[in-house]
């Protein structure tokens, strides 16, 4: 698993039919962080079976009993890893493969100056608004690492 630099931070996965690539997003990520959330959004795939299979390497699964979509995936998984006292930093990152954990790994150190976020509604549901230059606008690109305020 991840390195102590990755102690306080958690990666969140929303899921909703991604049993072909879950497995291979979820070895990777496990590999560099010790923690990671997957929200699994009733995929009708086996994509909650993959995911519990990865528990040991420090991955949970929290599953909606109906699909709501990937921003209520995200708010869902924010508000779970909320609840480790030690979370300080998120990182989003989709389950399809199309990220790479080597940039996500790279981010929250290079993001150290982001010190606030709210949210705003958009087309893309519920996504996190920087206050840092060097950030993005309304948390683009994916994965998107947020800091926890205060």
């Amino acid at each position: 698993m991840g390195g102590a630099e990755f102690d306080d931070l958690w990666v969140v996965v929303p899921v909703y039919n991604e049993a072909r690539v879950l497995a291979q997003t979820l070895t990777e990520l496990t590999a560099q962080f010790p923690h990671v959330c997957v929200v699994d959004d009733a995929s009708a795939d086996q994509s909650g079976a993959i995911a519990e299979a990865f528990f040991d390497r420090g991955a949970r699964l929290v599953s909606h009993p109906i699909n709501l979509g990937q921003g209520a995936g995200l708010q869902t998984g924010f508000e779970y890893v909320l609840r480790d006292p030690a979370m300080a930093r998120v990182v989003t990152f989709d389950a399809d493969g199309q990220h790479l954990v080597s940039d996500a790994a790279a981010w929250p150190g290079g993001w150290a100056t982001v010190s606030t976020w709210c949210w705003g509604r958009g087309s893309w549901g519920w996504r996190p608004t920087w206050a840092a230059s060097s950030g993005p606008s309304c948390g683009w690109p994916w994965p998107t690492p947020i800091s926890r305020p205060g």
